[in-house]
């Protein structure tokens, strides 16, 4: 008798699995290890009692809301066949999907399993394996995008190339508690197919306004090299984030998002010498601060597509400083090395606005080098130099194809020494993206056209189709 009550439940949600799945993948995981548990019930004797006797109090109108940590509903039959037991077939299964929610249920499930993991995959995240005590998590993530360009030169052949543009392989989850986190990445085709290793760091969550990070990870500076490679809009980043980003660098960081979101901030102190250094070129640090309010409310500002087609406007406003001193320092989307110290601060401020499949996003750039008398290709009065990004993008207002079918433009313009007349670089482009499947599988095509100014010779023009491919998995 003490089993077939125990097993009451477990049936009616195994009956009920397809449409309990189909709404919640953890709804499956959870019928998966009751199934496991029956198979195990002759040894659990000590677990069927107590689950007995929570079904027997919930047949009598008590709750264990104090004593069994969950609260329970009132669970009322609505089959006059079974008016005597005052228990229903949704209220057993809410009954049993309370209890599990509570750590003595997560451990009754954990001690019962023969498998003391679960697994599956998330579509944009990718597989998992995690603990069932939900201590420890493991995501393992990869992204590949394959790309066609044929470029039209002024000054070398056409050419025609294909190549694999990025292939990422990430590994994230949790260790011990879901505060202390971690992200290690990979990119393959970097470093002349010799792959590179770009993020390596663990963070750990005090409170929503408070999170400590270390290891290498890109400096918070500018939104769009933050905003990651999967996300673009357009096949790659802007002319102007070219010249003036700060990439991965090795170092710690106070982050954090306080009231709900409405404000994010980022304060970092790096080495400033770049990804897997092993050392830095003096004593003094890259210091870097971020900081961006979202005054129409929280969203995820770091995709520049509206792919879910936000039903309220939502903006960001940001900004960004950072100062540099050493012989390697970031420099033009690279790390180069000089003679003697040199001393680099910059500063950026960007808006991203998005509304009904519809984004708007721009960005400024202003950045001073001083360098030591005698250093090759630098004036005693410094070198200033600035540049802007004008971008925006909207899906298709049609029924069939609203979210998956988006147009977007760019203007993009790069002054490297403002003390120079001709020399500044501009960026005209425009693209689309079809959707298969949001972020995750995506088909992307755009063209630019790229004007050089130049002092001494004819200006440059030079015009480039990209078609890129991305599958994540």
């Amino acid at each position: 008798m003490k089993r077939a009550l125990l097993v009451i439940p477990f049936l009616m949600l195994a009956l009920s699995s397809k449409t309990l799945a189909a709404q919640d993948p953890d709804i499956q995981y959870l019928i998966d290890r009751m199934q496991a548990l029956e198979k195990t019930v002759e040894s659990q004797n000590e677990a069927i009692e107590s689950q007995r006797m929570e079904i027997e109090e919930l047949k009598a109108g008590q709750g264990r809301s104090a004593a069994g940590g969950y609260q329970t509903v009132g669970y009322k039959s609505s089959n006059p066949g079974d008016a005597g037991s005052g228990v229903s077939e949704e209220g057993l299964h809410n009954a049993v999907k309370d209890y599990l929610s509570t750590e003595q249920g997560k451990k009754l499930i954990t001690d019962a399993s023969p498998a003391k993991l679960k697994l599956g995959y998330k579509i944009g995240k990718g597989f998992y394996l995690e603990t069932l005590d939900e201590r420890f998590k493991l995501q393992i993530y990869n992204r590949t995008q394959v790309r066609y360009t044929f470029a039209t030169n002024d000054d070398s052949r056409d050419t025609s190339s294909f190549r694999v543009r990025r292939h990422k392989v990430k590994f994230s989850g949790h260790a011990y508690t879901k505060d202390l986190t971690y992200k290690v990445q990979w990119n393959l085709p970097s470093n002349s197919g010799r792959g590179k290793l770009e993020s390596a760091y663990a963070n750990y969550r005090l409170m929503d306004w408070l999170q400590l990070r270390g290891g290498q990870y890109k400096v918070p500076y500018n939104r769009q090299e933050l905003t990651s490679s999967a996300k673009q809009m357009l096949v790659d980043r802007s002319l102007a984030n070219d010249e003036f980003n700060l990439s991965y660098d090795i170092g710690v960081m106070a982050h954090g998002r306080p009231m709900n979101g409405l404000f994010e901030y980022n304060l970092a102190m790096m080495q400033g010498a770049g990804a897997n250094q092993t050392s830095n070129s003096n004593n003094q640090m890259l210091y870097a601060a971020r900081l961006v309010v979202s005054p129409l409310g929280k969203f995820n500002s770091y995709s520049e597509s509206d792919l879910e087609h936000l039903e309220t406007p939502k903006l960001a406003l940001g900004g960004g400083f950072a100062t540099n001193n050493g012989t390697r320092i970031f420099f033009g989307d690279e790390i180069r090395t000089f003679n003697r110290d040199v001393n680099v601060k910059q500063a950026t401020v960007d808006l991203i606005l998005k509304w009904r499949g519809f984004t708007f996003l721009g960005d400024g750039y202003w950045r001073r080098l001083d360098a030591h008398t005698g250093e090759s290709g630098f004036r005693r009065n410094g070198i200033n130099a600035n540049g802007y990004t004008l971008q925006a993008g909207s899906f298709v207002p049609l029924p069939y194809v609203r979210k998956r079918l988006e147009f977007g433009g760019r203007y993009s313009f790069v002054n490297p020494d403002t003390d120079v007349s001709k020399d500044s670089q501009y960026e005209t482009g425009g693209g689309v993206n079809w959707y298969f499947n949001g972020q995750s599988n995506k088909l992307q095509a755009d063209i630019r056209r790229i004007l050089t100014k130049r002092q001494s010779r004819d200006d440059v023009r030079d015009t480039e189709f990209r078609l890129q491919y991305q599958l994540v998995f």
